[in-house]
């Protein structure tokens, strides 16, 4: 559901139009500075990694005054079909095993089924979008923390 108005809020809690149209305005200026200034950022990162060797690894240099760090982290990704074939249905503590269901999955099953693992779901708030249209222009969205 989309609302247009204020008419959940209580009237002295309702912005003045032009506070919202300023705030609006400002927002779409600052979220284009810093759509540049992210992309700029990921240019001059990008350039500065080739410094530096491919490794894992932590490596640091003085250039002309600056230390510049490049952190290259690693990722572990184990295959679930061989150590279920190498430990079975009962695998040490050491190993994570993990179960869950897809939203599309879940709302596909019967009330029953449902039922039976409600207790199991915890369905918590995500993010909001908020998004800017400057009337006559192209919609901007951007993803905000809980």
């Amino acid at each position: 559901m989309v609302s247009k108005d204020w008419d959940y809020l209580e009237p002295d809690q309702k912005p003045t139009l032009g506070l919202v149209a300023q705030l609006a305005q400002e927002r779409l200026h600052v979220e284009r500075g810093i759509k540049v200034a992210t992309e700029r950022l990921a240019e001059i990162d990008s350039e500065l990694r080739e410094e530096f060797p491919p490794d894992i690894g932590e490596f640091q240099t003085d250039f002309d005054g600056y230390l510049v760090t490049c952190k290259r982290g690693s990722r572990w990704t184990w295959d679930n079909e061989s150590l279920k074939k190498t430990y079975g249905p009962l695998p040490p503590k050491w190993v994570k095993t993990t179960y869950s269901i897809s939203r599309t999955a879940y709302e596909k099953l019967d009330d029953e089924e449902k039922q039976s693992i409600n207790s199991a779901l915890s369905v918590t708030r995500g993010g909001a979008k908020v998004s800017v249209q400057k009337l006559g222009g192209t919609s901007v969205q951007t993803e905000k923390s809980k």
